[in-house]
C-alpha cells in the first residue's frame, strides 16, 4: 500500500521561530496535522527556521504534544530549514542543527547556495532552487552532486499559490526542467505543500497531478509524493545514525555483517 508523505510543512512560516508566539504555533501545528490525517497523509515534516539550537528543544515538545491531541499515530519528523545569503553561513547553521534534528532542508534561489547545499553531506532537502530566478536554479552538475550525496530537490505547492498569474507558468517550466534532471541523473525529486497553514495543505495525489499536469507519468509523479520522500528519510537517518563515523562510514562490532545481522 502506498505511503503518502508531506515533507515541507512550516507552522511558523519562513520567519525565525524565536520571532514567533509559542501559543500561535501550538495552535497552527495542531490544527494542520489534524488537517494531515484528514488528507490521507501517513507522514509530515514539521520545519521551522531556529536561530538558535535550544530552540529545538522547545519544538520537539510541541511537535509532541500536538501530535498526542491530534492523532498519535501519525509519523511526525523535525526539520530545521536553512535559508542563507552565503556559502559561509550556510555551512555554519548546517554544522549547527545538523545532528539537533531529523533532517535539514536549504532554502533554495541563489545559484552558489543550491549547489553548496547539492554537495553537502549533511544537507536532506533542497527547497525550491528556483525562487526568485528566471531559470530553474539547478544544471546537470547539481543534479549528479545531488544525486551523489543523497540530497532531495524539492518544490513546494506554496511557491504556486504565491506567485501570480505571469510568474506561474515560469514556475511550472522551472519545476519541469528539475524534475527533468533528476530523473535523468539519480536525484530524488520529491513534492512537498510548503504550507503555513492548513488551507495550503494538499493530499499526496493532489500533489502528484501538479507533476501529471507537466508530462510525467503517474507512477512517477505519485513516487514524488511517496517513495522518494521515504527514500529521503531514510537517508537523513543513516547520516545521524551514531555508529556513523563520518557519512559513508560506520563502525561495525565484531561479527556484524553488513545488514546488521551476525
Amino acid at each position: 500500500m502506498r505511503r503518502f508523505f508531506d515533507l515541507a510543512v512550516m507552522p511558523a512560516g519562513d520567519g525565525a521561530f524565536a520571532e514567533k508566539d509559542s501559543e500561535q504555533i501550538i495552535n497552527n501545528l495542531s490544527s494542520m496535522l489534524s488537517m494531515a490525517s484528514k488528507l490521507g497523509i501517513d507522514g509530515v515534516g514539521v520545519v521551522f527556521n531556529f536561530s538558535r539550537t535550544s530552540e529545538v528543544k522547545k519544538a520537539r515538545k510541541m511537535l509532541e504534544e500536538c501530535k498526542s491531541n491530534a492523532n498519535p499515530a501519525l509519523k511526525c519528523w523535525m526539520g530545521a530549514c536553512i535559508q542563507a545569503s552565503s556559502e559561509k553561513e550556510l555551512k555554519r547553521n548546517v554544522d549547527k542543527l545538523k545532528k539537533r534534528v531529523d533532517f535539514v532542508v536549504v532554502k533554495g534561489g541563489e545559484v552558489t547556495i543550491n549547489r553548496v547545499a547539492c554537495s553537502h553531506p549533511w544537507v536532506d532537502l533542497l527547497l525550491d532552487p528556483h525562487a526568485g530566478r528566471k531559470d530553474s536554479g539547478m544544471d546537470h552538475v547539481m543534479a549528479k552532486l545531488a544525486a551523489e550525496f543523497n540530497v532531495g530537490i524539492a518544490s513546494s505547492f506554496k511557491c504556486l499559490l504565491d506567485a501570480g498569474s505571469k510568474k506561474m507558468s515560469h514556475i511550472l517550466q522551472h519545476i519541469k526542467r528539475n524534475i527533468i534532471l533528476c530523473e535523468k541523473y539519480g536525484a530524488s525529486f520529491i513534492l512537498v505543500s510548503g504550507a503555513t497553514n492548513p488551507l495550503e495543505m494538499r493530499d499526496g495525489r493532489a500533489l502528484a497531478s501538479l507533476a501529471s499536469v507537466l508530462g510525467v507519468r503517474q507512477d512517477r509523479a505519485l513516487a514524488f509524493v511517496s517513495e522518494n520522500p521515504e527514500k529521503m528519510l531514510k537517508a537523513a537517518a543513516w547520516r545521524r545514525n551514531p555508529s556513523l563515523i563520518i557519512p559513508g562510514v560506520k563502525i561495525v562490532k565484531r561479527g556484524e555483517k553488513k545488514n546488521g545481522k551476525a
